[in-house]
């Protein structure tokens, strides 16, 4: 028998993988970003920016079952803006809980919307 200590989770197919890399916020390595946030209270954490073209739903972050969530997105370089989303059963379902990086090094105020990078 195998042991695994990879964290994973799945919606859907295929199962989504916590990122292994170490830190919070936005975590640049070579070959793109992690990204990590403490999020315990949410049932799923989005992160759109730049890379994917601000989709809500392209890039979910995988819970890692101690309320925080992250993601590898090989797409996501530095430099470029980014957002959580956040939903939860304390979130209206027609509303969008975007919520800036609290880990960020600059924030942007354009439009009304601030949004992080790293």
């Amino acid at each position: 028998m195998t042991l695994s200590t990879e964290v994973s989770v799945t919606l859907g197919t295929p199962a989504l993988k916590a990122s292994t890399r170490t830190g919070m916020g936005s975590i640049p390595y070579e070959g793109g970003t992690a990204f990590r946030v403490w999020a315990p209270f949410a049932s799923a954490v989005y992160v759109a920016g730049d890379f994917n073209n601000k989709s809500t739903t392209t890039n979910p972050l995988a819970s890692e079952n101690n309320g925080y969530w992250s993601v590898d997105v090989p797409e996501a370089k530095e430099g470029q803006k980014y957002r959580y989303l956040i939903q939860g059963s304390f979130i209206p379902a027609d509303s969008l809980w975007w919520r800036t990086d609290p880990y960020c090094k600059h924030v942007l105020d354009n439009d009304g919307a601030d949004e992080s990078s790293d």
